[in-house]
């Protein structure tokens, strides 16, 4: 028979804890093309994202390539929906220890 030992590795189950929306990672994808010829428009678009971590992502572009004040607001962004990530990545560690 099988050995013991992959017995378990085998029989432990596997959890996706995070999946990104569709929207989130489109929405990332577009506002950083848009980022260095359109960095309104990029804006606009990032400020719709409904996943932290991905809005954070498309700001922190936006914020490298906009003039100012638009680059100082998309970092200002960047940074609360990184906070906003991690604190969804926290919880979602709270519910697996569970």
């Amino acid at each position: 028979g099988t050995p013991e030992r992959l017995t378990c590795i085998v029989s432990h189950e596997t959890r996706k804890i995070f999946s990104p929306r569709r929207e989130s990672v489109v929405g990332r994808n577009q506002a950083s093309v848009l980022a260095a010829r359109e960095p309104q428009r990029a804006f606009d678009l990032a400020a719709t994202i409904p996943d932290g971590w991905y809005r954070a992502q498309a700001m922190a572009t936006i914020a490298i390539s906009a003039p100012d004040p638009l680059s100082e607001k998309a970092f200002r962004e960047a940074r609360a929906a990184a906070a906003e990530a991690a604190n969804v990545a926290r919880e979602l560690e709270l519910l697996d220890a569970k």
